[in-house]
């Protein structure tokens, strides 16, 4: 499918993936939406990374040099995108089908200037699945996945990624993004599957510090609490899991 406002950026953040994103730019090439940019940001990888990525220069518009993580990388992706719509994925991540953005247009309206964003599903190798569509549980917890949504590329224009913040930067800037009205389209398309262990899977509590931090920005009151204990037994939970898969 092609038409007006509905280009693709796809930025992936790389460090040291070289038995990874192959994978994952494969499936962003292998789309038969028509209208697909890959950005890759690379951080200095000394891997083989850079050598397979020099593979796909005529596709893939690539850039290695320092940054200060994923979140940094994204960001610069975002900057150095075209398209109309960004989409992130994780080098160890991969679209979920050659139709998966075609499939998420053609569950969209016709007209989209009104969207800002656009969501489908997102798979994680385990199977958990994430969906995206449940935005009135925002102010709980992040449930609008970055690998699961394609953000038009305006809003990086409104608003900077809190470079500060570690993991959940995606969350602050979401939530940012929905207090200010932004529109949404939900779809049921499964549009990415991720990989496991990566940062946010960890059950580190300096991360779920960070979680709270960003929330009081936008959440108060009996609100703010709940989601804060709900918080802690996510963390305490994931914790039990992690410890007790690592003892078999």
């Amino acid at each position: 499918m092609s038409g007006q406002d509905r280009s693709v950026s796809i930025v992936i953040a790389t460090r040291n993936v070289a038995d990874k994103i192959e994978n994952c730019i494969l499936s962003a090439l292998a789309q038969t939406h028509s209208e697909v940019e890959i950005v890759v940001v690379d951080g200095c990888s000394n891997d083989g990374t850079v050598e397979l990525l020099q593979k796909y220069s005529d596709r893939v518009r690539w850039v290695s040099e320092s940054d200060g993580g994923v979140n940094e990388a994204q960001w610069k992706g975002a900057l150095r995108a075209t398209g109309d719509w960004v989409l992130f994925l994780g080098a160890d991540d991969y679209l979920a089908s050659p139709q998966a953005l075609e499939r998420l247009f053609r569950a969209c309206p016709a007209d989209l200037s009104g969207y800002d964003i656009l969501t489908g599903h997102a798979l994680y190798e385990d199977g958990r699945l994430y969906r995206s569509d449940r935005l009135h549980f925002i102010r709980l917890k992040n449930c609008l996945h970055g690998q699961g949504a394609l953000y038009r590329r305006g809003l990086f224009d409104q608003k900077k990624y809190d470079l500060s913040l570690r993991i959940y930067y995606d969350y602050e800037f979401n939530l940012w993004a929905l207090s200010s009205g932004k529109r949404v389209w939900n779809t049921s398309v499964l549009l990415s599957v991720l990989g496991c262990g990566g940062l946010s899977d960890r059950p580190r509590w300096r991360n779920y510090i960070e979680d709270m931090r960003v929330r009081a920005r936008y959440v108060r009151g009996l609100t703010l609490y709940a989601a804060n204990l709900f918080a802690a037994m996510r963390y305490a939970r994931k914790a039990v899991r992690f410890y007790l898969t690592r003892e078999r």
